[in-house]
């Protein structure tokens, strides 16, 4: 239950972030599909720092997942 209300959270946020984007999704949608790719990005990027055992230190998978994360960007 506490996932469900974590996934409901995220995409409310998500909503609230791309809802200006929406009026101009129309005429230029790619600043907010690409906006879009680097969320999925960064979610990805937390679930695999969680999921997985990193020999490497935190900050430094923090970094990476930022320089992957802004590459939509």
């Amino acid at each position: 239950m506490a996932r469900l209300f974590g996934l409901v959270l995220g995409i409310s946020g998500l909503s609230i972030l791309i809802g200006p984007d929406l009026k101009v999704f129309g005429s230029e949608p790619a600043g907010a599909f690409f906006m879009l790719i680097a969320a999925v990005f960064w979610a990805a990027g937390t679930v695999s720092i969680k999921y997985f055992h990193w020999t490497m230190p935190i900050a430094l998978l923090t970094a990476w997942q930022l320089i992957l994360g802004g590459i939509p960007i």
